[in-house]
């Protein structure tokens, strides 16, 4: 996953940022994006098969390729809302994935699982690619490395990579515990957690090509509109969650549990637009900034609540204040740059 992050370098936003603001040059983008990004899949292919042997390195090394231009092709099937096509697309190659894996018995093994998942993305980007193929053929652009494309965008691929940290932390923290019975209760909610943090992404992807090109209006209509979801949706993963724990771990939900739930997955549809708000007008390196400050909250908030009581309240308050910091410090400073812009205007 980090290995895909950093070939990834900026993400799907850089792709759909770039396409909005000259969407009559999409393709020239698309092949300019693949070509200015080679060097470091390169790279990544070096360090792979210098710390694997080489049948493992030669399946991580693939994988990361495909799921490298997998990522590129699925960002433009979202620009280009062909929804239904990429859904298809993920439940054809996902269950051609569980069919294959439950039938044969060597996949257990961790060389033949790397190839079976390999399969899976090369099958899933191939089927992208011939969707959006005018992307790739005719082809345009004469090969050459840009590096202004890298240097433009090192903002949103350093916020792709704290994100990442930010996301596997609190796992991180809880296993260094070493206790079993509270690592295994997290990862239970870990598991609901990390695909509910999703959810304001899947609410405002539609709109998001329309947000990097129209002003603070729309931002502000699509925002009620996933605070509101985000009211209707999050007691419903709350109750996803206490089955889970009920039924998993003999954990009933009490009113104090359930508190902690619901401010570690809300702010998440408060704050994820703010995220891209402040992309929008190039404030990246802002972003960057408070991620980290809220990484180090986390990290000390969780420390220091795990070492006073390794239990799952600990835990989940730890994720609750750092979720929260996220919301006060991204609200704080959309504010600030909104009443600059039209102090200056």
């Amino acid at each position: 996953m980090a290995a895909v992050a950093i070939v990834a370098w900026g993400g799907t936003d850089l792709i759909i940022r770039k396409i909005s603001r000259r969407p009559n040059n999409a393709v020239v983008i698309i092949q300019e994006l693949l070509l200015s990004r080679m060097p470091i899949l390169l790279l990544s292919f070096g360090i792979t098969f210098l710390l694997f042997p080489v049948a493992i390195a030669t399946a991580i090394a693939l994988s990361i390729a495909v799921t490298f231009v997998g990522q590129l092709f699925f960002a433009l099937m979202r620009y280009e809302r062909l929804y239904t096509w990429s859904s298809l697309i993920e439940v054809v190659c996902y269950v051609c994935f569980l069919v294959c894996f439950f039938s044969f018995q060597s996949f257990g093994d961790i060389k033949n699982f790397l190839r079976l998942y390999t399969f899976y993305q090369l099958l899933r980007t191939l089927l992208a690619v011939s969707i959006l193929n005018g992307y790739v053929y005719p082809w345009y652009v004469r090969p050459s490395f840009d590096v202004s494309y890298l240097w433009k965008s090192y903002g949103l691929f350093i916020f792709s990579i704290v994100g990442f940290l930010m996301s596997r932390l609190d796992l991180y923290l809880v296993s260094y515990t070493h206790n079993k019975s509270l690592l295994a209760n997290y990862q239970l909610f870990n598991a609901v957690f990390v695909n509910a943090m999703i959810i304001p992404y899947l609410i405002y992807s539609p709109y998001q090509k329309n947000l990097y090109r129209n002003g603070e209006m729309v931002y502000r209509k699509v925002k009620r509109l996933i605070c509101s979801a985000g009211l209707f949706i999050t007691p419903i993963i709350l109750l996803v969650i206490s089955i889970i724990f009920r039924h998993f771990a003999g954990i009933e939900t009490t009113p104090i549990l359930g508190v902690l739930l619901f401010f570690s997955v809300f702010p998440s549809f408060v704050y994820s637009l703010d995220i891209l708000f402040l992309l929008k007008n190039k404030l990246e390196n802002r972003v960057v900034f408070l991620t980290i400050i809220v990484l180090l909250v986390e990290f000390c908030s969780l420390y220091i609540l795990l070492a006073l009581q390794q239990e799952l309240y600990s835990a989940l308050t730890g994720v609750a204040i750092g979720q929260m910091t996220f919301w006060f410090l991204l609200s704080r400073e959309v504010k600030k740059h909104q009443t600059t812009h039209h102090q200056s205007s």
